[in-house]
């Protein structure tokens, strides 16, 4: 396991009460909800989709400040039990639109997102739009 987002790092440590190096995978496996944020080290802004692959029973998560291109929507589909995705403040890439179409969750928050219009979103059960505005 080798989770790189700080976000995750210091959820993870404070909800587990444990240092990451001794994180388990069956600690992960209680994992049902995630708040992922960028950060900056060095001025660069950095989140990893690919950390929730580690995270099997995760139900609901909440993403923050993120630039979201097609393969953050590739890992999210890949979440097989999540129930509720809620974006805050983040800016969709023109390629992540198709992908995001393949998303099949019961609920999803968009709160001040950009970049999401003209898409189809049939595929969610319950929809709250938050302070966004569409072209």
């Amino acid at each position: 396991m080798n989770i790189k987002t700080e976000s995750i790092i210091e959820l993870l440590e404070s909800i587990l009460n444990k240092k990451i190096n001794n994180i388990t995978v069956e600690d992960l496996e209680k994992i049902d909800y995630l708040k992922i944020s960028r950060t900056s080290i060095d001025d660069i802004l950095t989140v990893d989709s690919s950390d929730l692959q580690y995270f099997h029973n995760l139900k609901e998560l909440s993403i923050d400040s993120c630039m979201i291109d097609n393969k953050f929507i590739d890992n999210l589909i890949k979440l097989k039990n999540i129930k509720k995705i809620s974006f805050n403040h983040c800016d969709f890439i023109s390629d992540a639109k198709e992908y995001f179409e393949k998303l099949s969750i019961e609920e999803l928050v968009l709160n001040d997102v950009i970049g999401l219009d003209n898409i189809s979103l049939s595929n969610i059960n319950k929809l709250t739009f938050i302070n966004c505005s569409f072209d």
